[in-house]
């Protein structure tokens, strides 16, 4: 049972304005959940890390799911009911790539990060409790510059990762 059909055009550009809600509206779950996590996912990124220049992304964000939405919305009922609904960053076919195990084993690792940054922050702030007052230059260090560090150098080894990476049925030489 296809659950996709157009929508009372205020309701969908009322949805469309919040990135991914007005996919979801339409019928494209897939599509909407990743176009809302990737909004929301900038905006923490950029404010938890202070990294400015990723604000200029959330427009980019916003505009192209506005326009996607209202795009989808002008269509046919037919080419409507023909559209795939997939995530923006990989297609159905990828997920056979990602193993369940290795996907755990990648969010474990990262909440296991998450926990010790924020223990780590906690017994920060009762040794400046016991002790007065620590410099401000440590603590901006540890806690604003080293996870600012840390998640650049993530960022350029998944991009190393990604340009050595290919499928198996490419051709050589391609």
């Amino acid at each position: 049972m296809d659950m996709r059909y157009k929508r009372n055009g205020f309701l969908t550009f009322c949805f469309s304005c919040l990135p991914g809600a007005g996919q979801m509206f339409l019928g494209f779950m897939k599509r909407g959940i990743s176009l809302m996590a990737l909004f929301f996912g900038t905006i923490g990124l950029a404010s938890y890390f202070r990294i400015d220049f990723l604000l200029f992304v959330v427009p980019i964000i916003w505009f192209y799911s506005f326009f996607d939405v209202m795009n989808k919305n002008a269509l046919s009922q037919e080419e409507l009911n023909s559209l795939p609904d997939h995530f923006l960053w990989m297609e159905e076919d990828d997920f056979q790539l990602l193993s369940r195990e290795r996907t755990r084993k990648i969010i474990a690792i990262g909440m296991i990060l998450v926990g010790c940054y924020s223990l780590l922050q906690m017994a920060w702030n009762i040794l400046r409790d016991i002790f007065g007052a620590l410099p401000d230059w440590l603590y901006e260090g540890i806690f604003y510059d080293l996870p600012r560090i840390l998640f650049s150098l993530v960022i350029i080894i998944v991009g190393i990762y990604l340009i050595g990476v290919h499928k198996p049925d490419q051709i050589e030489g391609e």
